[in-house]
C-alpha cells in the first residue's frame, strides 16, 4: 500500500504534467511583449513540481521502515527538501511580473518600475541563495550544521515573506486607489494577483512553521517526514490554487494587454493636436500678413 507521502509524489506528478503545456503555451501567447516575468516562472515551477514527485517516492521506497531519511538517504533526503522548498520562488517571481505589467502599461515613466524591480530582485536572489544553502546541508547531522540550515532556511523564508507583503500592499494600495485609472487588462492582472496572495501567503506560513519547528522530530511541517495532510493542504494546494489563478489571469487578458491599442489612440491623439498646432500658427500667419 502507498504511503501518504508516495501518494503526494504520484499526485504532484499528475497534477503538474498538464500544467506545463498550458504554461508554455501561454508563455509563447502572452511573451511577444515585455514584461515576461508574470508568465516565464510557471514553466520552471511546473518543472521542478514534477521532479519533485519521482524524489519524494524515491526516498519514501529508499528509506528504512523507521523514516530515519538522515541515514539512509542523504542525498534523496537533499534533494527532496530543495526541490519542495525552493519550489514557490517562481510564484513570488510571477507576483511581481504582475506588479511590473500594472507599472509599465500604465506609466510612462518606468522609474519607478526599475526602482521596485531592482529591490525586488535583490531581495528575491538572496531569498533563494540561503534556501538552497540551508537545504543543501539539511542532511548532516552535527549540531552546528543542523542549526546552521535552520537559520539560513528561516531567514530565507522571512525575506521571502516580507517580499510577498510588500507586492500585496502594492497591489492592494492600487487596487483602492488607482483601479479605475488602469487599463482593463492591468485590472484583470491586479484582480488576479489579489485574489492568489491569500494562498500564497499560506504557503509561506508553512516554511515559516517548518523552520520555526525543525527541531522537532514530530514536527508536522516537514515536507518530507512531516504530515502529509498538512504538507498537501498548506503548501502543495495552496501553490496549484496559485498556479490556476495566474493562468486563468493570463489567458484572460488579451496577449498585447490592449497597450498597442492605447499606444495608437495617443498616437493619434498627439497627430490631431499637431495638426491643429500648425492650422493656427498658418492662421496667424495669414492674419499677420
Amino acid at each position: 500500500m502507498l504511503s501518504p507521502h508516495e501518494s503526494l509524489g504520484i499526485a504532484l506528478i499528475a497534477f503538474y504534467v498538464p500544467i506545463v503545456p498550458a504554461a508554455i503555451r501561454l508563455m509563447y501567447r502572452n511573451g511577444q511583449i515585455r514584461p515576461r516575468l508574470a508568465w516565464w516562472p510557471l514553466i520552471p515551477f511546473s518543472l521542478i513540481r514534477i521532479a519533485g514527485g519521482p524524489v519524494t517516492i524515491a526516498l519514501e521506497q529508499y528509506s528504512s521502515p523507521d523514516h530515519d531519511y538522515l541515514l539512509s538517504g542523504m542525498g534523496l533526503y537533499s534533494a527532496a527538501i530543495l526541490l519542495l522548498n525552493v519550489g514557490a520562488v517562481p510564484l513570488i517571481i510571477a507576483t511581481l511580473g504582475f506588479v511590473r505589467i500594472i507599472l509599465l502599461d500604465n506609466y510612462t515613466s518606468p522609474s519607478r518600475a526599475r526602482i521596485l524591480t531592482g529591490l525586488m530582485r535583490g531581495a528575491l536572489a538572496i531569498a533563494i541563495c540561503l534556501l538552497v544553502a540551508g537545504g543543501a546541508i539539511s542532511s548532516f547531522d552535527t549540531p552546528f550544521e543542523i542549526y546552521l540550515s535552520r537559520t539560513l532556511t528561516f531567514v530565507g523564508y522571512v525575506v521571502f515573506a516580507a517580499m510577498h507583503v510588500v507586492l500585496i500592499a502594492f497591489m492592494g494600495f492600487y487596487w483602492r486607489r488607482k483601479k479605475d485609472t488602469l487599463l482593463p487588462s492591468s485590472r484583470i492582472v491586479l484582480r488576479g494577483g489579489l485574489l492568489a496572495a491569500p494562498f500564497l501567503i499560506i504557503r509561506t506560513v508553512f516554511g515559516l512553521l517548518e523552520v520555526a519547528l525543525q527541531d522537532s522530530a514530530s514536527s508536522p511541517f516537514n515536507p518530507v517526514t512531516g504530515n502529509a495532510v498538512a504538507f498537501a493542504l498548506m503548501a502543495l494546494l495552496p501553490e496549484y490554487v496559485v498556479v490556476l489563478a495566474h493562468l486563468y489571469t493570463g489567458f484572460s487578458i488579451a496577449p498585447d494587454r490592449g497597450v498597442v491599442a492605447r499606444e495608437g489612440v495617443e498616437e493619434e491623439e498627439l497627430e490631431t493636436v499637431t495638426q491643429e498646432a500648425a492650422k493656427n500658427v498658418l492662421h496667424f500667419i495669414t492674419l499677420s500678413t
